[in-house]
């Protein structure tokens, strides 16, 4: 054997050596049948040189052969640091995947709003998390359609066309069914995702504003109400209005009445006061005073004395 055939069944040893480590170490099944094929490859011969042949008889002559077994050999012992390399690689790299996936999970189980992906046969392929009393695992696989009331299917199904048709952003208030039989509202925000030039999926990411429409109905039934009493209010201020001025009518008349009586008995009194012993040359003088008073009191353009 010749001392150039020996480093090489020894530089195999080492590959060996090295692709054994790293599979105990790394309990992967590419170091296993790696160090599978080098103990194969190089391991016996060295064993038989050790223990048959014997060092005293290395020879000094080196041929073509022998230098092809040595480049197998250094070609062996970086494979095996190649491969080595390649395991840990893929390996962190799975590991920082997963660990990238654990902090998603963690942040879309975490964040209030609830994601949705939806395709284009309105299936929901994923969900976060739900506050609707159903589980995950009810709602995916399943249309949209049966989680909204009747009324709600044409606005959603505008909205979807507009997401995959047009490849538009959406924003739209829909109601939604809870597992309890009640009504919860959401401002979905539907984002088309870029898979190509057709868009495959649509994410959702719903917010529940449930609270909201709540308070804005309340505020609507209290403006109602308010209007209603104001209304009210008004009507009853008219008629008091209408009841005052009626009043205040009557009453002027009464004060009217009142006026022409007093202005009446103090006309006749007058009347009676200058008639009372006059002379026969002024009694027509007097009676024409009177008749003045008497057009006067009655706002009369003329009055008469008339004998039938």
């Amino acid at each position: 054997m010749g001392i150039v055939n020996f480093f090489s069944l020894v530089l195999l040893t080492i590959a060996a050596a090295q692709a054994g480590i790293a599979w105990w170490r790394l309990r992967d099944w590419r170091m296993a049948f790696l160090f599978s094929a080098l103990i194969l490859a190089g391991v016996p011969g060295l064993l038989e040189f050790l223990f048959v042949i014997g060092p005293s008889h290395l020879q000094l002559k080196a041929g073509l052969e022998d230098f092809q077994q040595l480049t197998i050999g250094t070609l062996a012992i970086a494979a095996v640091w190649y491969v080595q390399r390649m395991v840990v690689s893929h390996r962190t790299a799975a590991q920082e995947l997963r660990e990238s996936q654990r902090q998603l999970a963690a942040v879309l189980q975490n964040v209030p709003d609830a994601i949705v992906t939806i395709d284009r046969d309105n299936k929901i392929q994923y969900l976060n998390h739900s506050d609707m009393g159903y589980e995950t695992d009810e709602i995916v696989g399943r249309s949209g359609f049966e989680f909204l009331p009747t009324e709600a299917h044409g606005e959603l199904k505008a909205a979807l066309d507009a997401v995959f048709q047009e490849g538009r952003y959406v924003e739209v208030d829909l109601p939604i069914n809870d597992r309890n039989g009640g009504l919860r509202w959401y401002t979905c925000r539907m984002i088309p995702a870029e898979n190509g030039p057709v868009v495959e999926t649509a994410t959702v990411i719903a917010t529940n504003i449930t609270q909201r429409k709540l308070d804005e109905d309340a505020l609507r039934r209290s403006r109602d109400e308010l209007e209603d009493r104001v209304k009210e209010r008004t009507r009853e201020l008219a008629l008091a209005n209408q009841e005052l001025r009626a009043e205040v009518l009557e009453r002027r008349q009464t004060e009217d009445r009142l006026s022409f009586r007093i202005r009446f008995e103090r006309m006749i009194s007058n009347i009676s006061s200058r008639l009372i012993d006059l002379e026969p040359d002024q009694i027509d003088a007097a009676i024409s005073d009177a008749l003045r008073d008497v057009g006067e009191l009655m706002n009369a353009d003329e009055s008469y004395i008339c004998r039938i």
